[in-house]
């Protein structure tokens, strides 16, 4: 029997891991103004990596959020949100000062993941997303197919694992019966 695919994240000095198991949803570049904003707190952080690439992007593949682990270094995992009343809660890891990852109090399925391992392959998006908040939307390095907001596509998947999500938690509940 083989093994399920599995993607392992780890921020630059190695104490802090995620993994995740199976396909992803996909790897994007997002330009949001949320994510800009996070990535420069973060880089305000002695040491801090925020995955943030010159053109403004932040490139993370996207998983359902219950195929996604902290195997290693939760212990050191810092929460961050920009505002109180913010849908998202950052992961840093307390080490250093790498964004790992993010959860969402919204509907939100999916939990994006960064790795600042040396030897980890450059994340590769296959679609640039909320381009319209770019500071220069003329200086994206991707190559590959941008969208204002989200993409019709990836609006689609998300909208399947919530699906999903939600058809895994009343299986499991038997107060329907």
């Amino acid at each position: 029997m083989s093994r399920p695919e599995e993607f392992v994240a780890e921020c630059a000095c190695g104490r802090v891991a995620f993994a995740a198991r199976g396909k992803p949803m996909i790897v994007v570049a997002c330009y949001c103004d949320d994510c800009q904003a996070a990535a420069q707190h973060v880089e305000s952080l002695p040491g801090g990596q925020s995955g943030m690439r010159s053109d403004g992007g932040t490139v993370s593949v996207l998983y359902p959020k219950r195929e996604v682990r902290c195997v290693r270094g939760v212990e050191l995992l810092r929460e961050h949100k920009l505002t109180p009343a913010s849908v998202t809660t950052r992961l840093i890891t307390g080490c250093c000062a790498c964004s790992m990852s993010a959860r969402f109090s919204n509907w939100f399925p999916h939990a994006p993941l960064r790795t600042f391992a040396a030897a980890a392959e450059p994340l590769r998006p296959k679609i640039c997303i909320f381009t319209k908040h770019a500071p220069v939307p003329d200086a994206i390095v991707h190559t590959v197919p941008r969208y204002q907001k989200i993409s019709p596509g990836l609006a689609l998947q998300m909208a399947a694992a919530k699906a999903s999500e939600l058809l895994l938690s009343s299986s499991m509940r038997m107060d329907w019966i």
